[in-house]
């Protein structure tokens, strides 16, 4: 089978545990021909956006990447929101797909996917979306006139020609069924997954992340990452840790700090409390969730959530809906800093709720989270 991923809606990044990249990874373990046609959107190693020049390449299974220029008939700010490319239905049309996975709604090349599927009706097309409204629609110009104008023109054009639409959250379930009018009864609860580890290799690599960090065993360590805007909430995070009076707890912060929150850096220099990770690589980030005890994520939502449960990590998180969906015996429900100061007071009274909630953490990873198993999905 031929499997085709676009990713023409959003960034594109070599390397990394993201969706785009273990979807098809696993497609292409599973014995499948897969081709991923990409945006030149990227981020640096320092976690900052950049744009790259296009390109065709490899990734390290094998899979070939075709990153294809923006058209220029308008400027190049508004053809990065109308998201319309040079050349993809005649790359489309060279790999021959019979399944195409579209990963997100908002972009005008559906319309040339839609074009190749009417032209070749026994092939499946999967889209999935990651709009809701704490990433999209933030002003009135990105609400009106892109999401329930442009976007919502595209999605609706399309709809007879999709065979699910797949959504990440209930959150975007909630939004692409109000601004872009999409029909429940096409939709399907497609997750944000991760790789799930093997118990023995997260022993390993907890017990030499912590060495090198310099933390015993009897230490709680949580971690907490991501893109570190405002809406993650890491100041409340710290200020609930630094008021828990124990020295024996520390927190591990992996990701960047954009400018616009620079003032975290108050709470996190000369903190006895915190550990600065800096930007990690997929697998180093991977290695230091194994070290941890409990992954925090008191704000807005990341797919590192979902990698910590494949790892067997507990999660301490914000009940948004979508969590309150996914999650049962492995989270701890935390909405400010008094909450954080609490749920870290009752793991250092009774550490071996870790080692239940660790293991309802593997069961959920193994009959949710399976990027494995997910990327099956598209292959039935």
């Amino acid at each position: 089978m031929k499997i085709l991923h676009c990713c023409l809606s959003c960034f594109y990044i070599d390397g990394y545990s993201y969706q785009e990249n273990l979807l098809p990874h696993f497609n292409f373990v599973h014995g499948n021909e897969v081709e991923i046609i990409a945006s030149t959107e990227t981020f640096d190693d320092g976690g900052h956006f950049k744009y790259l020049q296009p390109s065709t390449y490899q990734t390290e299974d094998g899979i070939k990447i075709i990153r294809v220029p923006y058209r220029k008939f308008l400027p190049a700010a508004v053809m990065r929101k109308f998201r319309s490319y040079k050349g993809v239905y005649e790359l489309i049309c060279e790999f021959a797909p019979d399944v195409i996975l579209f990963h997100g709604m908002a972009a005008w090349e559906l319309f040339t996917v839609v074009k190749y599927v009417k032209n070749h009706p026994d092939v499946k097309l999967y889209v999935d979306s990651h709009e809701d409204y704490h990433t999209c629609a933030q002003n009135v110009i990105s609400k009106v006139l892109l999401h329930e104008g442009l976007y919502r023109h595209i999605i609706r054009k399309c709809l007879p020609y999709m065979d699910k639409v797949l959504y990440i959250t209930e959150e975007v379930k909630d939004f692409i069924m109000q601004e872009y009018k999409v029909p429940e009864e096409i939709t399907e609860y497609y997750p944000l997954g991760g790789e799930i580890v093997e118990e023995q290799e997260k022993k390993k690599w907890r017990a030499d992340i912590r060495k090198q960090l310099g933390i015993d065993e009897s230490t709680l360590v949580l971690m907490h990452s991501g893109k570190l805007d405002k809406r993650k909430e890491t100041d409340v995070l710290i200020e609930g840790l630094n008021r828990v009076q124990s020295e024996n707890v520390v927190l591990l912060i992996a990701g960047s700090i954009p400018p616009e929150n620079q003032q975290l850096w108050d709470y996190i220099n000369d903190n006895p409390k915190v550990k600065w990770l800096g930007w990690l690589n997929a697998d180093d980030l991977r290695h230091y969730l194994y070290a941890c005890d409990v992954y925090v994520q008191p704000g807005g939502q990341s797919a590192t959530m979902q990698n910590a449960v494949c790892c067997g990590v507990p999660v301490m998180i914000y009940p948004h809906k979508s969590h309150l969906k996914l999650c049962r015996d492995n989270v701890m429900w935390v909405k400010n800093a008094d909450d954080i100061y609490e749920a870290v007071n009752e793991l250092l009274a009774d550490p071996t709720m870790i080692e239940r909630m660790s293991r309802a953490s593997f069961k959920l990873a193994r009959e949710v989270l399976d990027y494995s198993a997910l990327a099956a999905r598209l292959e039935g």
